[in-house]
């Protein structure tokens, strides 16, 4: 595999990752919005 391939990868890995930490953050903030 090339470099490329390799970033690739890891771009689309990591911006997985970083949605599934927007969805918790939302869905934190939702319930502490309620909360109030």
């Amino acid at each position: 595999m090339s470099n490329r391939t390799i970033d690739l990868i890891e771009i689309s890995r990591q911006s997985a990752e970083a949605k599934k930490k927007v969805k918790l953050n939302l869905r934190a903030y939702r319930e502490s919005s309620i909360g109030k």
